[in-house]
């Protein structure tokens, strides 16, 4: 799963197998709960990379 640059006010959760998660560009792709969310991915499955 390939993630456009963005701040993204949420949170990520990956219960599938073997997924990779990668932002376009390490420094413009933001995961930001705002406080609200306690983790910003979620990982229930094996074999990911975040």
């Amino acid at each position: 799963m390939l993630v456009a640059p963005g701040v993204y006010h949420e949170s990520v959760r990956i219960d599938r197998p073997r997924v990779t998660l990668r932002g376009v560009s390490r420094d413009k792709v933001v995961i930001d709960g705002r406080s609200r969310q306690p983790n910003g991915v979620l990982v229930s499955a094996p074999g990911v990379a975040v």
